[in-house]
């Protein structure tokens, strides 16, 4: 694996992401689902491990890696943190490749401990074998920033009808050192979903969110049968407004947006139940969301 690495400096990695947006920015962006994407569950203790951890797995035991609260998270309260020497983080997600599919990854990472660089992967599942496609490793700095690998169907067609994985490795040769992650993103930009959009009907619609119980943080996603002025509130169940998630124009296809807890003020709420409401088009759809503390 360690052969089909591109180590990259600041200066290159500005250039692939200007690369990157001025390759997608015309086509359409689908995120796709990630589990416990920004490491809030269980959101008990600190864990050692990623056994406990929902969504991410090790192929054998990382006693010095695991979740924890701090190291400047940028979505709730928790991030991860990798050990040098010790087996890579990872998560077989629930789609599908199809052919188009164009996909990002994308991390928020930073060093919490005397490391110097991180890897991140895109592969497949093919019988319980990870076949790797795209593998990419950064130097990191004491500042959580953006790191992004590509991974094009073009390239592996062997991939199509597989299962999508993804995974983070701390690389750095030297023991006892420490990388941190958080918010962990997948975005699809199929050209292939894009053409034969208007084939797809699509509907307006809020799915339920997810996890459902949460806490801090919870993914709503939704559909949008054609361009339409949309509104995301929370509501309590008194009927008052906790918090406007979203309120602007897009255009029709499947997003995802995270609320993580908060009201207008930044402050966390209470535990109980509240009602999210999507209005699009004249059509106002509600879900129920509860969040145990």
């Amino acid at each position: 694996m360690k052969s089909c690495l591109r180590f990259k400096t600041p200066s290159m990695i500005l250039f692939t992401i200007a690369v990157l947006f001025f390759s997608f920015s015309a086509l359409a962006q689908t995120p796709i689902y990630v589990e416990n994407f920004s490491f809030e569950e269980p959101g008990t203790i600190k864990q050692l491990n990623f056994e406990d951890v929902p969504g991410w797995y090790t192929d054998s035991l990382a006693v010095d890696s695991g979740v924890e609260t701090g190291w400047t998270p940028t979505d709730g309260e928790w991030t991860a943190f990798l050990n040098s020497f010790q087996p890579f983080v990872w998560q077989l997600t629930d789609h599908t490749i199809v052919e188009g599919d164009n996909i990002d990854l994308l991390v928020d990472a930073r060093i919490t401990w005397a490391a110097l660089s991180m890897e991140m992967f895109l592969w497949y599942d093919d019988n319980g074998t990870k076949v790797f496609t795209a593998v990419e490793e950064y130097e990191l700095t004491e500042t959580m920033g953006e790191y992004g690998v590509n991974f094009n169907t073009a390239f592996f067609p062997l991939s199509i009808g597989k299962k999508l994985g993804i995974g983070f490795n701390n690389t750095t040769q030297v023991e006892q050192t420490w990388v941190g992650l958080d918010n962990v993103r997948l975005l699809n930009y199929n050209t292939a979903a894009v053409e034969s959009q208007d084939a797809r009907p699509l509907e307006f619609s809020l799915a339920q969110n997810y996890p459902n119980p949460f806490n801090p943080n919870t993914q709503i996603r939704y559909t949008l049968a054609k361009s339409a002025a949309v509104t995301i509130d929370v509501y309590d169940i008194f009927g008052h407004q906790i918090n406007r998630l979203l309120q602007q124009q897009q255009a029709p296809g499947e997003y995802a947006i995270t609320w993580d807890g908060r009201d207008f003020q930044g402050r966390s709420v209470a535990s109980g139940l509240y009602i999210c409401t999507m209005s699009a088009d004249q059509i106002r759809n509600s879900i129920k969301m509860i969040l145990q503390k």
